[in-house]
């Protein structure tokens, strides 16, 4: 079946790649391209049909929320994303790239240590980011 280019899908990846860092849900997507003055802004059914298709090309990954069953969508940075693991701050929600250096070394790590082999492209990372921790102990002021 051949694939083609939709301005909807075009604008959808656009908002992906705008918004790297984040993930959202396909609902918040939706909101968030109409609030932007994304046009034309695809619709929410339109947005559900197309992430999966942007997962199955790899230009977009899809995991479940923390201790959730809903779904969230980012963008992948290139080819390159595959190769390394993604770090989440449970504070504000950005999705960070841990570098391939520092990746690999966990990677082989938990493989010697614990004879497990960790599927990168499924694994993602919880903690704080740098920005979230300033914040708690500055007491909430911003840094």
């Amino acid at each position: 079946m051949a694939t083609y280019q939709t301005e909807q899908k075009n604008q959808l990846c656009a908002f992906l790649k705008a918004h790297s860092e984040t993930a959202f849900t396909a609902g918040e997507i939706a909101q968030k391209m109409e609030a932007e003055g994304y046009s034309p802004a695809p619709g929410k059914s339109t947005v559900y049909r197309l992430l999966p298709k942007l997962v199955e090309c790899g230009a977009a990954r899809c995991f479940s929320e923390e201790n959730s069953r809903t779904l969230k969508y980012q963008a992948v940075a290139g080819e390159r994303c595959h190769h390394h693991l993604h770090l989440k701050c449970t504070g504000c929600g950005r999705i960070l790239h841990m570098s391939e250096e520092a990746s690999e070394q966990v990677l082989k790590q938990v493989l010697l240590e614990d004879s497990f082999r960790v599927d990168r492209e499924h694994t993602m990372l919880f903690g704080v980011c740098a920005q979230c921790e300033a914040q708690e102990v500055n007491g909430g002021d911003d840094p």
